[in-house]
């Protein structure tokens, strides 16, 4: 009798729905214990709607006793099946930057000393594959996204059947090669909802179990059928799909290939929509897939919707049977216990060259952040086309398996732009290749060509935690007008035309918790100077031993907001020939060291302290620290000095202060105020006489942008001491 009411009612109020439906239950009079199942459909951003929907499953009482999903939908039913509710999944989606989640940008944090210098350089990399240029599956390749996956499922981690998690679970991916649309319902929980929303072109296909798997909306959008054909006698489906945009909507062609693809989903829900019991449609016009910015209007708009059928699942209730419920702890874990790490699928990698990418080994706690910014880290080399890890549990404690697929070999042609005052117009050529002569092994030559032609060139065997080894060949040559009193030529006003090859060869390991990069080796220098109007020339060649240490986790280099930063290294000048002379034993040191913080969300400071001492007689003039200029990535011993032009004072003994501010007022453009005051002397900290007042000041006011070129920065700076302005501007990375 009971059940008849339910009928009636729910005919009566079926009037009262707008784009919500209830399906006739005629056929579910007289049976118990309803069995209820919930499909997600996919549908990107739009996906969080999804929330709201349990929101109100809840509110009301109704527990579900199946979920299918796909894509969102499958990520959303996954975690929700995994024991979170709708309001830790409301607070998770809000505390979690979506858009970084589903791109692969690397912190810088995370790199490595090698890698962060060719973030910094390169603003364009093309690879060639077999003489042609080869683009990715996806954008990207989701290491984020499973990161973050990963993370959230790691207490259902042991549970490879899906039926036995919290509440059973399935969803929907489709396999690439064959067309065919895969059921995944045992496995990796989080590879699974990685591969069902594998958006295609977005994310690079999943592998699974041979397969080669991708968004399961291209082929089930919404796995009716298959929930139903768990036992469910009551269906509640959630569909998130926009209506298909009339002619005059779709203004690109992004909004056209979205339409095309979204035919099939269109034609399949006539049929689907009928086959669900409560059947909930939000409104999602004027949303897409990538719309994680307006996500809080997404699931208000879900809250809409849900609101209508709220009174049939508070009746709804009253024929489930009543369950006990099951305690779960959804507390989200912050760090795990790696009793082993083990790698397969890289052949021309070694273990030690990828845990040394990782930065953590075995037997340790680590926390999930070390664990994604290691794995970050590996997509960093281009190496690999694929990165799976599982977390298995052992009776020693946690494994990490890693199932790698290689990248082909590839050759990397890479190219950046630049101007400034020094170098002038400068275009950057890469060559690059990994894995050319062994293991580990990487290659890689630039050719600036432009007003000063430049080359450097590397080729580095990277070891990981065990000693890495290169070497190392660079040329830099330029010509400009001076004022600078040294070189113990008493230059006065002249045109400098300066040049220097170095060559090196080193050792290098990480120290000191893998958080320091300490390295030594043999340099050689050849100097070569060409003064005008004096119509002199000369050269010399020195020949050292060097030494380093370094830490760097600022978070970027050019507009940090956080972070350390600290470089120490020693040259032991051990001989050299030419410009008529002989060195005595010398040796220079020089520190950096300073940080960065963020003041408020677009205000940050960054300090920094230098210094440079000699031991020994000092008559190698091309050895001094020379000051002017803006800059990075010098060579030799030049540095930057604001206030001042370039080379345009210096000596063996100095000390450097300088402290700046950057204001993001719009986007990626900034203001920036500099100031920096130095002292430089011959003998400066044997007379101890460094605490003097600074003898050189300089301050600068200038407008950044952080663009696809690189930094373009135009500066004004000031010198009391000179009492002169002199503009500064610089386009594309310094190389």
């Amino acid at each position: 009798m009971k059940q008849c009411y339910l009928f009636l009612l729910l005919l009566c109020t079926s009037s009262l729905l707008a784009q919500e439906k209830i399906r006739s239950l005629s056929d579910l009079r007289g049976k118990k214990d309803l069995k209820v199942g919930l499909v997600l459909s996919g549908g990107g951003a739009k996906g969080l709607a999804h929330i709201a929907a349990l929101e109100a499953i809840e509110k009301a009482g109704v527990e579900i006793d199946y979920i299918g999903g796909t894509s969102m939908g499958a990520i959303v039913g996954g975690l929700y099946a995994a024991g979170y509710s709708a309001r830790q999944l409301d607070s998770l989606f809000h505390a979690t930057d979506m858009e970084e989640i589903i791109q692969d940008n690397v912190p810088r944090s995370a790199q490595t000393f090698y890698e962060k210098e060719n973030r910094d350089r390169y603003m364009v990399s093309l690879a060639l594959q077999n003489g042609k240029f080869a683009l990715p599956a996806g954008l990207t390749q989701g290491v984020n996204l499973y990161n973050f996956l990963s993370q959230l499922t790691y207490r259902v981690r042991k549970i490879d059947d899906f039926s036995k998690l919290p509440i059973p679970f399935l969803c929907m991916a489709t396999d690439v090669e064959t067309g065919q649309e895969v059921i995944l319902e045992h496995g990796d929980l989080a590879q699974a909802m990685m591969a069902s929303g594998s958006f295609p072109t977005l994310f690079a296909p999943v592998d699974i179990d041979g397969r080669y798997l991708t968004d399961g909306g291209v082929m089930n959008n919404y796995p009716i059928d298959e929930v139903r054909a768990k036992g469910m006698d009551v269906i509640i489906g959630v569909d998130v799909q926009s209506p298909l945009k009339t002619r005059e909507e779709l203004r690109s062609a992004n909004s056209v290939l979205l339409q095309i693809t979204g035919y099939k989903i269109a034609n399949d829900m006539k049929e689907k929509r009928e086959k669900t019991d409560i059947y909930i449609h939000p409104d999602m016009k004027g949303y897409n897939v990538i719309s994680f910015n307006e996500g809080q209007a997404i699931i208000d708009s879900g809250r809409v919707a849900t609101k209508k059928v709220l009174p049939h699942l508070y009746w709804l209730k009253r024929y489930l049977k009543r369950k006990d419920p099951e305690l779960i702890n959804t507390k989200i874990p912050d760090s795990l216990w790696i009793s082993n790490i083990t790698f397969s699928g890289n052949n021309h990698y070694s273990d030690a060259y990828l845990r040394g990418k990782l930065g953590f080994q075995w037997d340790e706690k680590i926390s999930f952040k070390d664990l994604k910014d290691g794995v970050q880290n590996i997509m960093a080399t281009q190496n690999f086309k694929g990165i799976n890890y599982h977390i298995c549990s052992t009776e020693q404690g946690e494994e990490l398996r890693f199932v790698l697929d290689e990248a082909p070999a590839q050759t990397w042609v890479k190219m950046s732009l630049h101007y400034d005052n020094l170098y002038q117009t400068a275009l950057l050529l890469n060559l690059s290749r990994s894995s050319i002569l062994q293991k580990d092994d990487f290659i890689s030559f630039d050719f600036i060509a432009g007003d000063n032609l430049r080359y450097k060139f590397d080729y580095y065997v990277d070891k990981g935690f065990y000693t890495s080894y290169g070497i190392q060949s660079r040329y830099d040559h330029f010509r400009r007008d001076i004022s600078f009193r040294g070189f113990s030529l008493n230059t006065g006003d002249t045109n400098l035309t300066l040049s220097r090859l170095k060559n090196q060869v080193y050792l290098q390991s990480i120290l000191f918790k893998r958080k320091f990069l300490a390295g030594l080796g043999l340099q050689h220098e050849l100097y070569k100077v060409k003064i005008q109007p004096e119509n002199f020339e000369g050269k010399v060649n020195y020949y050292s031993l060097f030494s380093y240490l370094r830490y760097d986790s600022l978070d970027n280099a050019l507009f940090p907001t956080e972070g350390v930063y600290f470089d120490a290294r020693g040259l032991w000048y051990l001989h050299s020939t030419g410009f008529g002379e002989r060195i005595n034993p010398l040796i220079l040191v020089k520190g950096d060291i300073g940080g960065a913080w963020k003041v408020t969300d677009r205000l940050s400071g960054k300090a920094m302290c230098s210094a440079g001492f000699h031991l020994g007689l000092p008559n190698a003039p091309f050895l001094q620290y020379v000051f002017g200029g803006q800059g990075d990535n010098f060579f030799g011993n030049l540095l930057p000095f604001y206030g001042y032009d370039y080379l345009s004072f210096g000596n063996y003994d100095f000390l450097k202060g300088e402290l700046s501010f950057s204001y993001r007022f719009y986007k990626r453009y900034y203001l920036k105020a500099i100031a920096n005051v130095a002292n430089a002397d011959e003998n400066m900290f044997a007379e101890r006489n460094w605490f003097s007042l600074p003898r050189y000041t300089g301050y600068a006011l200038g407008l950044s942008a952080n663009s696809f070129l690189g930094p373009i920065e135009l500066k004004a700076t000031y010198s009391p001491e000179t009492d002169k302005f002199i503009w500064l501007f610089n386009i594309g990375f310094w190389f």
